[in-house]
C-alpha cells in the first residue's frame, strides 16, 4: 500500500484544497526557515487553514538554518508558536539541506529538543541523497527518527529505496509533477504504508511518549563500543567468509583452466578433422568437376554418334531405293532379253527348219 502526497510553500501561490484533496492523500506545508527564527512562509496559514478544512492529513516543515548561526531551541520554539495547538494526527518535519560542520549533531539535537516539548513525539528528518551517503546517520536510527528521503526518479510505484535506515518513510520521487488545484508544478511524495500508518508518524496528544533525553557521553562511548565489537565480528566473519569463497574460486580457477584447456584440445581436433573434411570435399569436388567434363565429352560423342546413325539410316535408304530402282531395271531388262532370246530362238527354230529342208534337198541331189 503506498499513498501520494504533495509538498507546497508560498510558491504554489492559492492552492485549491478542495481540487487537491482528489488528487493526493497528505499534504506537508512549509512553515517557516530559519532566518532569525521569525521568517514565516507567505502561504502558511491560508495553506493550514484551507487544508485544515479540506480534512487533509497535514505535515508541517521547517527549513533549518544552522549555517546562519541560528540555535535549535530557537528555531524549534518558533516554528510550534507559529503552528499553533497542533492537532492529532499532524506530522512535523525537519527539512535540513545546507552545509554545516556537524549535520548529525545539529539533527539530533533538533529532533530531541522537538520530542521534549511534544511529550516524545518523534519528528521526521527531511534529507537529500548526497547527505544521506555522506554523513553517519546512526543516531538518528537508533532513536527511531523517521526519515524522508529525496530521490527524482519519477516513479511513483518504484520500491522502497535500500539504505541503512532501513524503512524510508516518506520518498519524495518528484519536482515537477502537475497536480489538481496547483497552477504550475509542484514537489511530490509517496509514503510507503497504509493511512493508519500514515496517523503513526503523526502527533497524538492523548499519548504520552517520554521525552527524549539526550545520553550521556559514558553511554554513547558504551553504546558506539558495543556497535563496534558488532562491526568487528562481522568484518571478522565477512573475512572467513572471503576466505572461504577465495578457495572456493581459486578450485572453480583451475576447474575452468581445466575445463578451457580440455576444450582447447577438443577445438584442435574438431579444426584438424574439419581441415580434413573439407579437403575430402575439395578434392570430391574435383573429382565431380573431371567426371562433369567426361560425362559432357561422352555426351557430346553420344550426339555425334546419334547424328553419324542418323546419317546412316538415311544413307542406307537412299541406297535401297537405289537398289529397288536397279532391281526394277534389272528386271525389266531380264524380261526384255527373255523377250529377245525367245525371238532369237523362233528365228532359229526357223533357220534351223529352213537348213534342214535344204539338207534334205541336197541329200537327194547327190543321190
Amino acid at each position: 500500500m503506498q499513498l501520494k502526497g504533495t509538498d507546497i510553500s508560498g510558491w504554489q501561490g492559492d492552492v485549491d484544497f478542495l481540487k487537491l484533496k482528489t488528487a493526493t492523500d497528505f499534504v506537508i506545508i512549509k512553515v517557516s526557515e530559519g532566518w532569525g527564527t521569525k521568517w514565516v512562509d507567505s502561504k502558511f496559514i491560508r495553506n493550514q487553514t484551507e487544508a485544515r478544512k479540506a480534512g487533509i492529513p497535514l505535515g508541517y516543515y521547517c527549513y533549518t538554518r544552522p549555517d546562519l548561526g541560528n540555535t535549535v531551541e530557537a528555531e524549534v520554539d518558533f516554528l510550534l508558536k507559529t503552528i499553533g495547538t497542533l492537532k492529532t494526527g499532524e506530522m512535523i518535519f525537519l527539512d535540513y539541506e545546507v552545509s554545516y560542520a556537524k549535520p548529525v549533531d545539529w539533527c539530533k539535537r533538533w529532533l530531541d529538543y522537538l520530542a521534549g516539548k511534544l511529550n516524545g513525539y518523534k519528528g521526521i528528518v527531511y534529507l537529500n541523497q548526497s547527505l544521506l551517503n555522506g554523513n553517519d546517520w546512526t543516531p538518528l536510527i537508533v532513536a527511531s527518527y523517521g526519515l524522508w528521503l529525496a530521490v527524482y526518479d519519477y516513479n511513483f510505484n518504484a520500491p522502497m529505496p535500500v539504505t541503512k535506515w532501513g524503512t524510508v518513510a516518506f520518498k519524495q520521487f518528484s519536482n515537477k509533477e502537475t497536480i489538481p488545484g496547483i497552477v504550475g508544478v509542484a514537489d511530490c511524495n509517496v509514503f510507503y504504508g497504509d493511512k493508519p500508518t500514515l496517523t503513526k508518524y503523526g502527533f497524538n496528544p492523548s499519548e504520552t511518549t517520554p521525552p527524549v533525553v539526550p545520553p550521556s557521553s559514558e553511554q554513547e562511548i558504551a553504546k558506539l563500543q558495543k556497535q563496534i565489537d558488532s562491526l568487528t565480528n562481522e568484518i571478522i566473519e565477512m573475512r572467513t567468509s572471503r576466505d572461504s569463497w577465495k578457495n572456493k574460486v581459486s578450485e572453480l580457477e583451475k576447474e575452468i583452466i581445466k575445463d578451457a584447456q580440455s576444450s582447447t584440445e577438443h577445438i584442435k581436433n574438431l579444426q584438424s578433422t574439419v581441415a580434413e573434411q573439407a579437403n575430402q570435399i575439395a578434392t570430391m569436388n574435383e573429382t565431380i568437376k573431371a567426371s562433369s567434363l567426361e560425362r559432357k565429352s561422352l555426351l557430346e560423342a553420344r550426339s555425334a554418334l546419334e547424328e553419324k546413325i542418323i546419317a546412316i539410316a538415311a544413307s542406307n535408304e537412299t541406297r535401297n531405293e537405289q537398289i529397288n530402282k536397279l532391281i526394277g531395271i534389272s528386271e525389266d531388262r531380264a524380261e526384255k532379253a527373255k523377250k529377245e532370246v525367245k525371238e532369237l530362238e523362233i528365228k532359229l527354230t526357223k533357220k534351223l527348219m529352213g537348213y534342214s529342208w535344204w539338207t534334205r534337198l541336197f541329200s537327194l541331189f547327190k543321190k
